[in-house]
């Protein structure tokens, strides 16, 4: 299991790899400037832990920007860095979940896997159906490679 911390001015983002699942919680107000520097964060993360799938629960997040404006930043943020296409399962409060449907549907328009839910284990159950089906985890690929 790996385990890490963000902190920022006015949100922290706490993220916990587990059985290639990499699960992100994020709390406070994210602003478009938080959203930049997090979603190069989680882009390391990713490629350190290796994780095939995402858990990313907003729940006790209050965002500062709308789903067009999320969709705009994450996509100039991928043509640097491929781990941003990672499936990802968003976590959102049921008054939340039209604009999450809005992002993850612009999102699929550039065959980036997004799906929301308002359960955890919605939410984690997609993440597991799908790290199967696209990447193998960083240990197993590893195994299977051998040293390096």
């Amino acid at each position: 299991m790996n385990t890490d911390r963000w902190r920022y001015t006015t949100c922290t983002i706490e993220a916990i790899e587990d059985e290639g699942i990499s699960t992100i919680t994020v709390s406070g107000l994210v602003s478009p400037s938080v959203v930049i520097h997090a979603v190069g964060n989680n882009a390391s993360w990713l490629e350190v832990t290796g994780a095939a799938a995402q858990v990313i629960d907003l729940r006790k997040m209050s965002a500062g920007f709308t789903a067009r404006e999320a969709f705009d930043m994450v996509r100039a943020f991928m043509s640097n860095r491929l781990r941003t296409a990672t499936p990802a399962a968003f976590i959102v409060p049921g008054g939340a979940m039209r604009p999450a449907t809005v992002y993850c549907l612009l999102m699929g328009q550039l065959g980036v896997c997004r799906a929301a839910f308002v359960t955890q284990e919605e939410a984690r159950s997609w993440a597991l159906r799908h790290a199967r089906r696209t990447r193998t985890p960083k240990a197993e690929t590893e195994a299977l490679e051998g040293p390096h």
